[in-house]
C-alpha cells in the first residue's frame, strides 16, 4: 500500500518510505519481473478478453488484456506484428 504525507510547510505530497522498504528503480522492477517469469515460471502464456485496442499513427497496438479480476496493459511493437 502507497502511504502519502502531506508536506507542512509546502502543502506537497510525498511517499511515506519505511526505512526497511528496498525502493526499486523502474528499469531495476521491470528486470526483477522479467527475471522471474523467465528463471522461475517458464514460458507464459494468458488468456483473457482483449479491449481497448487502439492502433495509432506509430503502427503499434496498444490493449488492456483483462479477466473478471484484473487487467494487464499490453503493447505490441509495429516490427514484432505477425499476422494473426
Amino acid at each position: 500500500m502507497l502511504q502519502i504525507a502531506i508536506g507542512a510547510r509546502t502543502g506537497t505530497l510525498a511517499p511515506v518510505i519505511p526505512r526497511a522498504v528496498k525502493v526499486y528503480r523502474v528499469a531495476e522492477i521491470t528486470w526483477l519481473i522479467k527475471t522471474v517469469l523467465k528463471d522461475e515460471v517458464g514460458e507464459v502464456w494468458v488468456e483473457g478478453e482483449l479491449s481497448n485496442l487502439r492502433h495509432p499513427t506509430s503502427g503499434h497496438w496498444y490493449f488492456t488484456l483483462k479477466d473478471e479480476t484484473a487487467p494487464v496493459a499490453g503493447v505490441i511493437f509495429r516490427g514484432n506484428q505477425r499476422p494473426f
